[in-house]
């Protein structure tokens, strides 16, 4: 369930961008610190800024993740049924002292009867998962179905790389 709801919001969020928090546009980026950034989603944007914004997300995400540090990335997007979504990755060490990444959605489920176009019910949702690995995963190409895995010691541009957020078990939860 975990990895169908995480994989159904990427695939549903509209496009979205980033733009500097004093510009007065739909679409907004706020970084409160170093170590917490917040993303508001227009639904207007295009599929290359949508791009852009997720290029930032992973460099936040591994940045982070990579050098040991604490972090909370907030994501504010909306599903093509124009129903909110909050999903906040927080990269944090757990009371073992191990690091993880805490993972919550919270969201409207639209339900649609496929007999009536005017139909519709909304489910609150509320998901989490957290992660105990990350690794970086080679972009998809083509048809090929098994990607490599990136060395944590280069330095590609989030644009070449998917993150694969896994569990205690090696089980994968989400790639971003």
């Amino acid at each position: 369930m975990n990895k169908i709801f995480v994989l159904i919001i990427i695939s549903t969020i509209m496009p979205f961008t980033c733009s500097d928090k004093n510009q007065s546009v739909n679409n907004t980026f706020v970084r409160n610190n170093e170590d917490e950034v917040y993303f508001k989603v227009s639904m207007s944007s295009t599929k290359d800024e949508y791009k852009n914004t997720l290029e930032k997300v992973r460099d936040f995400i591994w940045l982070h993740w990579n050098s040991h540090r604490v972090g909370k990335l907030k994501l504010e997007s909306y599903t093509k049924e124009g129903e909110k979504i909050l999903t906040i990755f927080e990269i944090k060490f757990n009371e073992n002292n191990k690091q993880i990444v805490e993972v919550n959605i919270e969201g409207n489920y639209v339900d649609r009867n496929p007999n009536s176009k005017s139909y519709r019910q909304i489910f609150k949702t509320n998901n989490s998962y957290i992660a105990e690995d990350i690794v970086r995963i080679e972009m998809p190409k083509g048809n090929v179905k098994k990607r490599q895995i990136l060395s944590k010691n280069n330095n590609d541009s989030p644009k070449l790389y998917l993150l694969r957020l896994k569990d205690e078990k090696g089980k994968v939860l989400a790639e971003i």
